[in-house]
């Protein structure tokens, strides 16, 4: 295993000193990765929020700290009736 380890990263070396690759790399972040990192992050704050307000609403109703198991019962049921309303 470590003769593969280190020809893994001796290669990765090389392409790391080529201009060209770097180049390439560059490009494919900058064209096709980091729009759909945008995206991603973008409906990931929307979820986020989402479950803010389903937990805040649940932790109206029960005390996750008294009674945890109650808690997460309540919380993932109001998680699944938000789901099946989207379908």
């Amino acid at each position: 295993m470590p003769i593969l380890r280190t020809l893994l990263f001796e290669a990765a070396r090389r392409a790391a000193r080529n201009p060209r690759v770097r180049a390439e790399a560059g490009r494919v972040f900058r064209d096709e990765v980091q729009p759909r990192l945008q995206t991603a992050a973008t409906k990931g704050k929307g979820a986020a929020g989402k479950f803010n307000e389903e937990w805040r609403g649940t932790s109206g109703e029960v005390n996750f700290r008294q009674d945890p198991a109650r808690f997460a019962g309540r919380l993932a049921g109001r998680l699944r009736r938000r789901v099946s309303q989207k379908d």
